[in-house]
């Protein structure tokens, strides 16, 4: 699990995370409230400021996700947060398993 608190400083954090890798809740949270997310699905977000530009319509975004078990006997819910990659929206969107339609401005 990477941690808030383990981040190098100074190390870029795409260079310090891999797609995939478990976060603790501070990491999670830090990015959440940094900027306000691109767009929020299901406990999952893209931050606000994209990474870069694939094209002139695909953002590129770092993404994390929140998801969590009930144990059935006991009702107690396990909470894990992880790191998504890097994603445009409508890649975290199907992550995710919603439909995405583009706003045509």
């Amino acid at each position: 699990m990477r941690k808030y608190k383990e981040w190098p400083k100074g190390q870029s954090l795409t260079d310090w995370l891999g797609t995939g890798d478990e976060v603790d809740e501070e990491l999670y949270y830090y990015f959440l409230e940094v900027l306000p997310p691109a767009v929020m699905l299901h406990g999952c977000f893209a931050v606000g400021e994209p990474l870069r530009h694939r094209g002139p319509d695909e953002a590129v975004f770092m993404c994390f996700g929140k998801s969590g078990v009930t144990d059935t006997k006991t009702g107690k819910e396990t909470i894990t947060y992880m790191y998504m990659g890097e994603l445009t929206i409508k890649e975290l969107a199907e992550k995710v398993g919603v439909g995405y339609h583009k706003k045509e401005v």
